[in-house]
């Protein structure tokens, strides 16, 4: 019975993951074609193809406050999705960690 439920959440965390990068990519394709200037600030950011510093500068600035300054909607929407993604993921995989702790 554990291992079946151990199963499902894992498999949603997997869910959580992917969608986190599919809205990451979203919204870097979406800062590159309308907001060249900020994407150009952070260093042309890309999940597969730039280095690690580019990165951390864009999830620094998708995850603040500073995204709304830019007030595109279509940006807002991808910010909330991952974030909910994100911590979806995070808070399923602590609850993972726990139930396997706890069966030990």
């Amino acid at each position: 019975m554990i291992e079946s439920l151990l199963t499902v959440v894992f498999l949603i965390i997997w869910i959580g993951i992917m969608s986190s990068f599919y809205f990451a990519h979203k919204a870097q394709s979406r800062m590159r074609d309308f907001h060249a200037d900020i994407f150009e600030g952070l260093g042309r950011p890309s999940l597969l193809s730039s280095g690690i510093v580019p990165n951390i500068r864009f999830i620094r600035f998708f995850s603040s406050n500073k995204i709304e300054a830019i007030n595109d909607p279509e940006l807002n929407k991808l910010r909330t999705a991952w974030l909910s993604a994100r911590w979806v993921s995070v808070i399923l995989l602590l609850g993972l960690v726990g139930a396997v702790w706890v069966s030990l």
